[in-house]
């Protein structure tokens, strides 16, 4: 085993042992104040930039109120005192309790095109991704809503500059800089996601939350993409009304969109039909779960941002520790395409697809960099894991490497969403959707996730039910596990998560 410990060649990605200093970046977010159980993940912004953990609201349900998908506040929040920042399609807006039960929504409309209002919200405000503001100190609430009555009548140039100057007038900044300066929504949620909210000087809690059903990444890129036609969409909306009057404007606009119907670009923005799942219950509370766990997500590079926004992130995550010697539950380490006699696929994979120079150039492209996210504890990293059901399977690739640091053995248990790609709303119509799972099936197998690392000690699949029950099976075409290697697979895991439950599954 020393052996192969030496033998072992330098990875190719670049490996950032720098947690995401300055971030909005919790341990693991706590449940109080939310109305039901919600799972916690890393997730990707544009450019590949990681947010540590992403609260995933996706499983409420929304409405659709005219050509805006809403979501109820109650179906988030368990309480009414509560301040958000939503960023829609691509609205910005600020939500602050009304101080008698209910919320009022500052109502900002771009280029100016009419009087800024403070409305009830009646429950209900615009789907997306909402920024939770914690901890407020007391006055917070009230220094918003007076300033939110002061703009009262006024026009801004964009909704997101409105809100951040109510912001700014109340008393907050971003990484200790004015707000005022912010003008775009989508360049506003980066910047606060990056550089965390102060409100008079201290540093405030912030939860990032996402309630639309699909991938942050890609939800951010639908930011920007609005954003850039908000003249064209405001053209749209008036020919549609247009059009319910005049025949002849509805022959010209059936005219204008037939090109992009009969190729299919455009319906990505259409409402998400989906199954609304159960989400696993959470592990309970109590427990001094172990947090000695650290994690790293793969980080893209150019290109391989820019193929993420067609077929799912398909990250790399590693969870590593060294508590647990892989040395005492697998003797030996997996071959990779170890048959005598391969058939025709295997050699196919084995010496064209899947051959070391291959994998390599798709490590460069999907995981040249990995970013530290910081040390987790057993419930964190058992969040982060998506529920799997019977209506939307969500099961992941695993390899377990063992790995030596500073000469204390350990392990680095990397996973692979296997259906990113055609789970996630792509940016490229029905041609993109098409090859998603041809995607899926390249971009996540065994050997890429390894990189042929000589000390994989174990590969197959394992998902997380309904009932918080963890499954593993021996599902590697590459490494071929056997059933006595499953045992100690499972006997392993249970080891370094000792408050799950894991179980051999076929």
């Amino acid at each position: 085993m020393t052996q192969l410990i030496e033998d072992q060649p330098q990875p190719a990605a670049v490996l950032d042992t720098t947690c995401l200093e300055g971030e909005i970046t919790d341990n693991s977010y706590s449940s109080e104040g939310y109305a039901k159980r919600f799972e916690c993940r890393p997730d990707f912004r544009l450019g590949g930039h990681v947010v540590a953990a992403v609260i995933d609201a996706s499983t409420i349900r929304e409405r659709k109120v005219d050509d805006l998908m809403v979501a109820r506040l109650a179906d988030v929040l368990a309480g009414t005192n509560e301040v958000i920042l939503g960023f829609g399609l691509p609205n910005e807006f600020l939500v602050v309790p009304d101080g008698k039960g209910g919320y009022e929504k500052l109502v900002v409309k771009s280029l100016w095109r009419a009087p800024t209002v403070v409305a009830d919200t009646r429950g209900w405000v615009q789907s997306g991704v909402w920024l939770r503001l914690k901890n407020l100190p007391e006055g917070a609430q009230q220094r918003l809503r007076e300033q939110m009555r002061k703009v009262e009548g006024q026009r801004f140039v964009t909704c997101a500059n409105g809100c951040m100057q109510v912001m700014q007038a109340a008393g907050f900044t971003s990484g200790g800089q004015d707000l005022t300066g912010l003008k775009m929504p989508y360049s506003c949620f980066a910047h606060l996601v990056q550089n965390g909210l102060e409100y008079d000087g201290q540093r405030i809690e912030v939860d990032v939350i996402k309630t639309a059903p699909v991938e942050l990444f890609s939800f951010s890129w639908r930011i920007q993409k609005a954003t850039a036609l908000t003249f064209c969409r405001h053209a749209s909306r008036n020919m549609e009304t247009m059009s319910k009057k005049h025949k002849v404007v509805a022959g010209l606009k059936n005219a204008i969109t037939a090109p992009g119907r009969w190729l299919g670009f455009g319906r990505s923005d259409a409402p998400v039909a989906r199954n609304i799942v159960a989400v696993a219950p959470a592990l309970p509370d109590g427990v001094d779960y172990l947090n000695d766990i650290t994690v790293h997500v793969s980080q893209a590079g150019r290109i391989g941002s820019v193929i993420r926004q067609f077929w799912g992130s398909h990250a790399l995550f590693e969870v590593t520790q060294s508590r647990v010697n892989p040395d005492a539950y697998f003797h030996k380490a997996l071959e990779p395409f170890p048959q005598a006699n391969p058939d025709r696929i295997t050699r196919l994979k084995k010496h064209l697809l899947f051959r070391p120079m291959v994998v390599n150039f798709l490590l460069w492209l999907l995981a040249p960099h990995y970013k530290n996210i910081g040390t987790r504890d057993e419930r964190a990293v058992y969040d982060m894991l998506r529920t799997s059901s019977d209506e939307v399977p969500e099961k992941y690739n695993v390899v377990v490497i063992r790995t030596e640091i500073d000469g204390k053995i350990g392990s680095r248990i990397t996973l692979s969403r296997i259906n990113a790609g055609s789970h996630s709303r792509s940016i490229g119509g029905k041609i993109a959707r098409k090859w998603a799972k041809t995607a899926d099936w390249i971009l996540s197998k065994h050997v890429l996730m390894s990189g042929y690392d000589p000390c994989v000690m174990y590969a197959a699949e394992c998902w997380k039910s309904p009932d918080g029950t963890i499954h593993l099976n021996m599902n590697s075409g590459t490494y071929q596990p056997k059933k006595d290697q499953q045992e100690q697979a499972v006997l392993f895991t249970q080891a370094v998560f000792p408050h799950w439950r894991v179980v051999m599954a076929d």
